[in-house]
């Protein structure tokens, strides 16, 4: 027979125990939470550490850019060679732009300062400056003026891809950069346009159409071009197109022509004293880009301009 004291007692043992596991549960979840605090505090003192490294490292990548954009614009030199290239990966062009409508700021200031700034050549991955309010100051530079002139001469009036799109069929076009390479017929000279060759090799086939709006220039037959048309732009470039296999009917010398005008059909005419001599190379439309220079007109790479219009191409059926 259990007596009353150790009942008691074992009452007592267990009501001990009760409380010492109760406050080691009580001990066990006030640890959890200072462990979570701690953590917390820990994630938040790392995420600091981070913001404020990338503030600082932020500052000095923008206090080099502007020692760099200082370097190159406290005397601004115009290459020639270079800005011929117009050596402008075509999704950057179209950036620039875009960029230009949403600040609602000038497009061609905005494409000199980043060429100028970036030695004439932006590739595909470089930064873009956007913000030209801290370099005011240079865009009032003679020699920046001069340079903007020559990018609004080349880059103002670019409206349309010369070649629709067939909606007939997927006969198209296709175009590589052959600016310099190498040229025998009237002499060793290089390259001074881009061609963009028929996929069908079929004369008269593809409608060639106008880049811009401009003035009816020059038209007839040239010994190398074949039938060419030249057509001076509002801003004044000269867009040549060359080896045409026909002109657009009635089309003359003076004619105003607006931005996607059909000028004629692309052919293989040229390499020949003879006018109408056809069949000296694949059937292709030479585009030529000038622009005037020291009174002198002077070619540029069409290649990238041409990738950049691209992405505004007319379609018909024919």
């Amino acid at each position: 027979m259990q007596r009353k004291g150790d009942l008691y007692m074992k009452n007592e043992l267990s009501s001990v125990r009760k409380k010492r596991k109760r406050n080691y549960n009580i001990n066990k979840n006030i640890n959890k939470r200072n462990t979570e605090v701690n953590i917390k505090k820990s994630v938040v003192m790392i995420m600091g550490i981070v913001i404020f490294v990338n503030c600082i490292l932020t500052l000095i990548v923008d206090l080099q850019r502007n020692q760099s954009i200082h370097s190159r614009f406290i005397a601004i030199e115009f290459k020639l060679e270079e800005f011929r290239e117009i050596d402008i990966a075509n999704n950057k062009i179209q950036y620039i732009k875009e960029k230009a409508k949403d600040k609602n700021v000038d497009f061609i200031e905005l494409l000199t300062f980043n060429m100028i700034y970036h030695h004439y050549h932006i590739d595909k991955n470089a930064h873009i400056i956007t913000n030209l309010k801290p370099y005011n100051k240079y865009l009032k530079n003679k020699k920046f003026k001069e340079i903007y002139q020559y990018y609004q001469c080349v880059f103002s009036d670019l409206s349309y891809f010369p070649i629709p799109i067939n909606k007939k069929n997927k006969i198209y076009v296709n175009f590589d950069d052959s600016w310099k390479n190498s040229r025998t017929y009237g002499g060793k000279r290089f390259h001074e346009g881009t061609d963009i060759m028929s996929d069908n090799n079929v004369r008269g086939y593809f409608p060639v159409l106008s880049i811009s709006q401009g003035i009816v220039e020059k038209k007839g037959w040239l010994e190398q071009g074949g039938y060419r048309l030249g057509i001076r732009a509002k801003n004044g470039a000269y867009f040549y197109y060359a080896h045409l296999y026909s002109y657009a009917p009635e089309l003359k010398i003076g004619d105003t022509i607006m931005p996607g005008q059909l000028l004629g059909f692309m052919g293989d005419t040229g390499y020949s004293k003879v006018e109408g001599t056809v069949g000296n190379f694949d059937v292709h439309l030479h585009v030529g880009i000038y622009f005037d220079y020291k009174d002198q007109e002077v070619s540029v790479n069409p290649y990238w301009i041409l990738r950049y219009l691209s992405s505004y191409k007319l379609s018909y059926y024919y």
